[in-house]
């Protein structure tokens, strides 16, 4: 299995390329973004999203290492 974080998860590029991993890959993905409640989880059994700045390390991490 693969494991994949996505940084600014609610971007264009990385919804298009989120779509396209659920639709191609059997990946687990990791959705980092700011204010995580505007992202609807299109695929809660493969989808984690965390809220979370790049700019916070601790946070950042933290996501890396529950990949």
């Amino acid at each position: 299995m693969t494991n994949i974080l996505i940084l600014g998860a609610n971007g264009q590029l990385a919804r298009n390329t989120t779509r396209m991993l659920l639709d191609r890959t059997d990946a687990h993905l990791t959705l980092y973004l700011r204010r995580a409640s505007r992202l609807a989880n299109p695929a809660p059994e493969r989808v984690r999203i965390v809220d979370g700045d790049v700019l916070d390390n601790a946070a950042l991490r933290l996501a890396m290492a529950k990949q």
